[in-house]
């Protein structure tokens, strides 16, 4: 089971921030950024920068993701599809097209340097135009690991004033269901307010209960909130325990339904146990990585 709780923008083009992520930082996952949060006269650098990080960040255990440019993705590619590489995140995403073009390059790339590991993508889904062709997007490739909802680029493009959630919850709901369609991982929007925890945890409640796996988020101190919120709690951890127990204990026997605590046990419900204690044991070893350093 893949765990992206929280995915964390880095630009490409700040070194002393990159440095940061060896010190104490732990996402599920680091996005190295060329696009938006680096100036177009800094482009160049941020290429440098981020291929020469990507081994050391893979090394000490990062996830590591890059940000391309939809309009200058061959010259980002060139540049870090390099060995430690977990994946590319595209943004922008409105045709299948789109995505095969880029694949035909990363692969071409792959077969060049001997890249030991298959470069995985995160697509963003930012324009109406995205949306509306969602489904064979996600069908364009085998590559597609996640799919994230850009709500700033799309709520311009719809010329709504600010992408709230009451107004962007039909795209961000259809965003989810489509995704768990194709059994994609579903990572929900940046909140862009960096001090309001309060606002982050509730936005991310709303999110785990639209059937998000996690968030893309812009500040360190947003990790904890995320994390905690897309980790499943330790009483329902328990309780999943006790329902698979019990369930499997009355499977043996020819029963299909029990009572467990008051609570009818069918099939649908000890499926939902076993996700949530599959989850779990795949947190504690994602978490296994930070505990030496």
């Amino acid at each position: 089971m893949k765990i992206l709780r929280s995915l964390l923008f880095t630009p490409g083009n700040n070194l002393r921030m990159i440095f940061k992520l060896t010190y104490g930082i732990y996402p599920d996952a680091v996005i190295l950024d060329l696009e938006d949060s680096v100036p177009p006269r800094e482009k160049h650098t941020a290429r440098i920068f981020v291929r020469d990080s990507i081994p050391k960040l893979s090394s000490f255990g990062h996830k590591v993701f890059v940000r391309i440019n939809e309009d200058e993705y061959h010259e980002d590619l060139h540049y870090v599809i390099v060995d430690g590489l977990e994946g590319i995140v595209i943004p922008k995403c409105e045709t299948a097209n789109q995505i095969r073009n880029i694949e035909k390059t990363v692969i071409d790339l792959e077969k060049e340097r001997k890249i030991k590991q298959q470069i995985r993508y995160i697509l963003l889904i930012e324009t109406p135009r995205g949306l509306v062709n969602v489904t064979d997007i996600l069908r364009s490739s085998e590559r597609v690991d996640g799919i994230a909802f850009g709500a700033e680029d799309f709520a311009l493009e719809m010329g709504i004033p600010e992408p709230t959630s009451e107004l962007i919850s039909l795209p961000r709901t259809l965003i989810s269901i489509t995704a768990h369609a194709f059994d994609i991982t579903p990572i929900d929007k940046v909140y862009p307010i960096i001090n309001d925890l309060k606002g982050l945890r509730e936005e991310a409640i709303q999110a785990l209960n639209l059937g998000y796996v996690g968030k893309l988020v812009i500040h360190p101190r947003q990790i904890k909130v995320v994390n905690e919120v897309f980790t499943p709690k330790e009483d329902e951890y328990k309780k999943a325990l006790k329902i698979i127990n019990e369930y499997e204990e009355a499977m043996e026997k020819g029963i299909g339904a029990i009572n467990v605590d008051g609570q009818l046990v069918d099939k649908p419900v000890y499926m939902r146990a076993k996700k949530i204690f599959e989850k779990m044991e795949a947190i504690h070893k994602l978490d296994e990585r930070w505990r030496d350093l």
